[in-house]
C-alpha cells in the first residue's frame, strides 16, 4: 500500500469512515461477503433470505456479471440506463446496502466525490442504510485541489459536466437535535471505502 491510499484511508476513518484494502477479486469478494453477514439479522438467515443490495455503476473496467460473481449471497438490484427511477428509487428504500462507484478519491481529504449521469444514480449512497463505495487504487489522487483540477480538465476537453456532484467524507451525521451527535439522521450509517489494487477483474 503506497503512501497515497495509507493517507486516504487514515483520513477517511478520521472522519467515521470504514476502510477496506484489498489486491485481488478473491479478497473483494471475502470482504463484501463479510459486510453482507455483518448486516443479516437473524430473522433473515433462519429464513435463508438474500439481503437486498441496490448497485448503481462498477469498478472501471469491471461489468454487471463481474459484480453479480462477487454477491452470491444477495439479492441485486442494478440500476440501468433507461430504467425507471421511481422502481429503483423503491428498491434503494428496501435495500440494506447501497453500493456505488466514484469519480475520484482525494487522499488529504479523505472524501470520495461521486455524480449522477445517465448510466449511474445517487440513490444508492442516499437510502439504505449502508454505503459501500468501491474505488481503484489508481482513482485516489493526493489532493482535493489536484482532483477537481482533472475533473475541469476532463469536463473541458468532453464537454460534458456531471448534473450533480457529491462529495462523501465519512457517515451522515448531525449535531442538531439537542447538540447531540447522531449517526445515519441524513442519510447512510455505516459507510464503507473498499479500495482495490489491481487493474482487472
Amino acid at each position: 500500500m503506497d503512501n497515497v491510499i495509507e493517507q486516504f484511508g487514515q483520513r477517511w476513518q478520521g472522519g467515521g469512515g470504514k476502510f477496506i484494502y484489498v489486491n485481488n477479486a478473491w479478497a473483494l469478494s471475502r470482504e463484501l461477503e463479510g459486510i453482507i453477514a455483518a448486516y443479516t439479522d437473524e430473522q433473515q438467515s433462519s429464513r435463508q433470505e438474500l439481503m437486498p443490495i441496490a448497485v448503481s455503476g462498477y469498478l472501471p473496467g469491471w461489468t454487471e456479471d463481474d459484480m453479480k460473481s462477487l454477491l452470491p449471497s444477495a439479492q441485486v438490484f442494478f440500476w440501468r440506463q433507461g430504467d425507471d427511477p421511481r422502481i429503483f428509487r423503491e428498491r434503494c428504500a428496501q435495500a440494506v446496502i447501497g453500493m456505488s462507484s466514484c469519480l475520484w478519491a482525494s487522499a488529504d481529504a479523505g472524501s470520495i466525490a461521486v455524480s449522477a449521469t445517465e448510466d449511474t444514480s445517487l440513490l444508492p449512497t442516499l437510502l439504505p442504510p449502508v454505503h459501500i463505495v468501491l474505488l481503484r487504487a489508481s482513482q485516489i489522487v493526493p489532493t482535493f485541489q489536484e482532483a477537481m483540477a482533472q475533473m475541469y480538465q476532463q469536463a473541458q476537453t468532453e464537454k460534458h459536466w456531471p448534473s450533480l456532484l457529491k462529495i462523501i467524507a465519512g457517515p451522515s451525521m448531525t449535531g442538531d437535535i439537542e447538540g447531540q451527535l447522531i449517526m445515519g439522521v441524513h442519510g447512510p450509517q455505516d459507510v464503507y471505502a473498499v479500495v482495490v489494487d489491481e487493474e482487472e477483474p
